[in-house]
């Protein structure tokens, strides 16, 4: 499950700590650059025991990012959600 969380007016956009992510960890850094459905689940189940998952997805959201696996969520998933009025 991905955490949404609001993001406060005027909150400066910071990059994560990307030493605490998951995917720092992971041998191989293309999965979360695919298209492939099923490689996408595994990149997001990865995600989903990272620590920095909200501050990852709050990252790609703010800065309207098209490609990859970022906190859990996929590009379409981040469009759709700036689609309904979402904040990160």
């Amino acid at each position: 499950m991905t955490a949404h969380v609001q993001q406060r007016p005027g909150e400066p956009r910071v990059r994560p700590d990307w030493s605490q992510a998951k995917c720092a960890m992971w041998p191989k850094p293309n999965l979360w650059y695919t298209d492939d459905p099923k490689d996408q689940k595994v990149a997001q189940s990865i995600c989903a025991e990272c620590p920095i998952q909200v501050d990852c997805l709050r990252y790609a959201f703010n800065l309207r990012l098209e490609h990859g696996i970022w906190g859990g969520t996929t590009p379409k998933k981040r469009a759709y959600m700036r689609r309904k009025g979402s904040r990160v």
